[in-house]
């Protein structure tokens, strides 16, 4: 009882010291401050080939091979004197091999708006990061990177916009944050398009976040890279809820979608009414597999994605249109359709074949399953596997079958150090039923990709 009441004591003193302030208590100091001013420049270069092969799906005979070599790095400088930041990153994307004929699903041609070498800032932004009273503030202003870093809304894949970014921190339970701008016609090859996007986080039983965008396209041309709109104007309004643990973590998404465009239906411009949504449901966890236990507990994720699809009986689009979300990269597949797949970023009228879909079919519903094992020694290489199955379902449907088909991946990944990584991935992507012709599908599709990626400090 004695050492219970001393332990009860104990609490009560340090919760009553806590609740005084560590002001009274006396601080050391160090022997000198650390110096404000720092300047670091990385250097990071990642280079992929590929090679995939599949037979053409308009006469399902001559089977075609098809393959690249896809090389992507930046030098980044940044240079900071508190409580000012100044950062400048170039960044280089070369693509050599790209076919410009159709491809199954796998439309890495039309996925990077410049083929072959190119150069170009991404990044040439002036910050700010102290605070506005207690709370954290950060400004930039300038080329900066735009994201919230989900899957099915906002990410420029580091080729920049131009504008400002500003967040407040900590204020109650709150984040506050705003990001406006256009993109950069040089780096994406389309018309400029203006951004704005407020978002507030809620810290409250894993991290609420609520925030609405404006995208405004004043321009009457058609985009290069999408669907034949112009003149387009959408509301975004978002809500994701993000939960993490030590062995789980779970991330949820919706969008909602509003606006208008135009589109050359009839000999003029008319214009359509645009209302969509999009889910997404991402979840990570531990796990040990029966009859598999040697391989200890597998990091097992799995993946939900919708994008609406537009319905042919009424007069408005329900087709949802992800602004900018990851797909302008011409190095690597981003999304939610693995290497192959039609994705969620897909989900794009029927009238264009763009988006890789069979005419008539419109928004993409996907499913996966992944297993990734601990880190094994081979031969003193540090080797991870990871394993996945990916299955494909149209949204809407004008045609009797919904299915686009499944796809395999098989990746294993090399981390030598922090500075290099090594990955090879091999997948086969079999078509569903919506491919079919006089009941005959296409062949299933193989690949393979190699990727080496170095960072240097």
């Amino acid at each position: 009882m004695l050492q219970r009441g001393i332990k009860i004591a104990s609490s009560l003193a340090l919760l009553a010291m806590t609740q005084a302030g560590w002001a009274q208590v006396p601080e050391v100091m160090p022997h000198a401050a650390p110096d404000p001013s720092l300047a670091t420049i990385d250097v990071s270069v990642s280079a992929q080939p590929a090679y995939y092969t599949w037979s053409e799906i308009s006469t399902n005979t001559n089977r075609a091979s098809y393959g690249y070599f896809a090389q992507r790095g930046h030098v980044n400088l940044k240079v900071m004197e508190e409580p000012w930041i100044f950062n400048f990153r170039m960044e280089n994307i070369s693509l050599v091999g790209i076919s410009e004929l159709p491809q199954p699903l796998a439309q890495l041609s039309t996925r990077y708006p410049k083929a072959g070498s190119d150069l170009f800032v991404s990044q040439a932004y002036l910050g700010f990061e102290g605070h506005w009273g207690l709370n954290p503030l950060t400004f930039k202003a300038g080329s900066i990177p735009m994201g919230t870093g989900e899957s099915m809304f906002l990410d420029d894949n580091g080729l920049g916009i131009f504008g400002i970014h500003a967040k407040l921190a900590d204020v109650g339970p709150l984040d506050l944050e705003y990001t406006a701008g256009n993109t950069d016609t040089s780096n994406y090859g389309t018309e400029k398009v203006f951004f704005s996007h407020g978002n507030i986080g809620i810290k409250r039983m894993g991290k609420w976040n609520l925030g609405v965008m404006t995208e405004l396209d004043a321009t009457t041309r058609n985009r290069q890279f999408g669907p034949a709109v112009g003149n387009s104007r959408r509301l975004y309004y978002t809500l994701h809820y993000d939960q993490k643990t030590p062995n789980f973590s779970f991330h949820s998404e919706v969008v909602w979608l509003e606006g208008s465009y135009f589109t050359p239906r009839t000999l003029a411009w008319e214009k359509v009414t645009n209302k969509a949504s999009s889910l997404t449901l991402e979840g990570m966890w531990k796990a040990r597999l029966p009859k598999l236990e040697f391989l200890g507990a597998l990091d097992t994720r799995f993946i939900y994605a919708q994008g609406s699809g537009d319905k042919s009986e009424t007069q408005q689009d329900e087709a949802y249109f992800a602004p900018m979300a990851n797909r302008f990269d011409g190095v690597k597949r981003t999304g939610q359709g693995g290497l192959l797949g039609a994705t969620t970023f897909d989900a794009l009228p029927s009238t264009t074949t763009w988006n890789g879909l069979p005419s008539g079919l419109s928004g993409v519903t996907t499913f996966g399953l992944f297993f990734k094992s601990k880190t094994y020694k081979i031969y003193r290489i540090p080797v991870q596997a990871e394993i996945g199955r990916l299955l494909f379902r149209a949204s809407q449907s004008a045609q009797i079958s919904k299915d686009l088909g499944s796809e395999w991946s098989l990746e294993t990944i090399s981390e030598f150090s922090e500075r290099f990584r090594a990955q090879v991935k091999f997948f086969q992507f079999n078509f569903g039923q919506a491919y079919e012709t006089a009941g005959v599908k296409p062949e299933s599709v193989q690949g393979a990709q190699a990727s080496l990626s170095l960072t240097f400090d």
